[in-house]
């Protein structure tokens, strides 16, 4: 797919082709809707780039589904426990 912005209008939100993707790719992942992996491929990033630019913007480095959030507070819980 693709897609294009005027030229006026990202030369006046400061963007270039290669931040217009990085903002749209964040903007993805902020929701949920794309893994790291996908906005490192979609915008040429190595993994430490990304990391970067994800706590720039104060984006979580990574998400975790609803069953291994319950498992992650289980292991706590048993440690705790001892």
């Amino acid at each position: 797919m693709t897609f294009t912005i005027p030229d006026q209008i990202a030369q006046d939100a400061g963007l270039d082709e290669k931040s217009a993707a990085l903002e749209f790719a964040l903007a993805l992942y902020g929701q949920q809707r794309i893994s790291g992996s996908q906005v490192r491929a979609m915008c040429g990033l190595g993994y430490f780039e990304f990391e970067k630019e994800v706590v720039a913007r104060g984006l979580p480095t990574g998400f975790l589904s609803d069953e291994d959030g319950e498992a992650e507070l289980e292991t706590i819980r048993k440690i705790r426990a001892k």
